[in-house]
């Protein structure tokens, strides 16, 4: 039986830093990719921002555009056997990685608001468009962009870079 919310929490405080970080890394080689970072979200940004460059993400954003485009993410299934409502693992991962590296770039414009950082998003959101048009990732009918799960509204923030862009010419 699970312990109530406010139980595991008391539970929780008892315990060191150490321990906590013990007990974290335990249990992050047990998930898979997708539950890994719905689990640890919040850390795994803290950990990039660490390393948050332009040249870094532009990097990762090249690699990632490179294996979507090649079919990386593509897994086929038995359409008829598990139907419209399964989503691929290689899906799900895909949609993890688009949001983190979304993410990431919404805290580089946080820092610096520049045209660069603007050719990110548009080069994400390209490859949203690619991906959703293409045979390179299975995408069921109701699923797409609104699938993509980030901390932070990346099109406001994508719009609020464009007018402080625009107001700077």
């Amino acid at each position: 039986m699970l312990p109530s919310r406010e139980q595991f929490k008391d539970f929780i405080a008892g315990k060191s830093k150490e321990e906590l970080a013990d007990f974290i890394l335990k249990k992050y080689d047990y998930v898979d990719p997708n539950q890994a970072f719905v689990l640890f979200e919040e850390l795994i940004l803290q950990y990039h921002l660490e390393y948050l460059t332009y040249e870094h993400l532009d990097c990762n954003i090249k690699e990632f555009d490179q294996e979507s485009r090649k079919g990386l993410y593509f897994e086929d299934f038995d359409f008829y056997k598990l139907g419209v409502d399964h989503i691929p693992d290689k899906t799900k991962e895909w949609f993890s990685r688009i949001g983190v590296l979304l993410d990431l770039v919404c805290l580089l414009a946080a820092k610096n608001q520049s045209l660069a950082v603007k050719s990110l998003f548009d080069r994400l959101f390209d490859l949203v468009e690619y991906m959703l048009n293409s045979a390179a990732v299975v995408f069921a009918h109701e699923y797409g962009e609104s699938d993509i799960y980030c901390i932070h509204d990346y099109r406001s923030v994508y719009e609020n870079l464009v007018l402080s862009l625009s107001q700077d010419d």
